[in-house]
């Protein structure tokens, strides 16, 4: 049996989105005008997560469809870094009229805060699909609440990378303590939404 021919579902998912996260970063965000050096940091920076990600997910038996959540999660992530509506980045495109609104109301229904609602509710999700993996027992009460914990901790990390980012490079299409902490609120938003839906369901997937 070739070498391909025993990559897991998984295996596959990873492998796949490291060249498609390496292409968008080398090719797709030149607009950002950014040192050379620094694409390839990037690339090398994703690589390591991913590596990482694929050590620890590669024991588990992650099901398809949180597979295909988390596939459609990394689409619209690269879309919103890398597509532009009208000369505006998708990131920072508001989906509501914002001149009629309170900014700090809508400033919550741009693209950017949605994905990372959708993030993190996918996170929640999916680390319950495997808990039983994890925990030898379904996540009920307690366990639900530990798992919106380890996914808002998550994405806490992944705001700290971001503004320590945005100290080593210049990068003015990341926002400041404002945008981290509306990330934060955006991620918290989604991974309750989440948990609101299987509590709704009594607990089951």
């Amino acid at each position: 049996m070739s070498r391909l021919a025993r990559l897991t579902p998984f295996d596959r998912l990873m492998l796949g989105n490291f060249f498609l996260w390496s292409g968008v970063i080398l090719f797709g965000y030149r607009w950002r005008n950014l040192e050379f050096y620094l694409y390839v940091l990037l690339v090398l920076l994703q690589a390591v997560g991913m590596l990482v990600a694929w050590m620890v997910g590669r024991r588990l038996q992650v099901p398809a469809w949180v597979l295909l959540l988390l596939q459609i999660a990394v689409l619209l992530h690269l879309a919103g870094g890398s597509v532009f509506v009208g000369g505006i980045r998708l990131y920072d495109l508001n989906l509501l009229p914002a001149d009629r609104l309170p900014v700090w109301f809508s400033q919550a229904f741009r693209y950017d805060k949605l994905v990372h609602g959708y993030f993190a509710a996918i996170g929640v999700l999916g680390l319950r699909a495997v808990w039983p993996q994890l925990a030898g027992m379904e996540a009920r009460g307690f366990q639900l609440w530990l798992i919106l914990l380890a996914v808002m901790g998550v994405c806490a990390i992944v705001e700290v990378t971001e503004y320590l980012g945005t100290k080593a490079a210049y990068m003015p299409e990341v926002g400041g303590y404002d945008n981290n902490l509306q990330d934060l609120q955006a991620n918290l938003a989604g991974a309750l939404g989440a948990l609101a839906a299987v509590a709704r369901r009594g607990g089951r997937a």
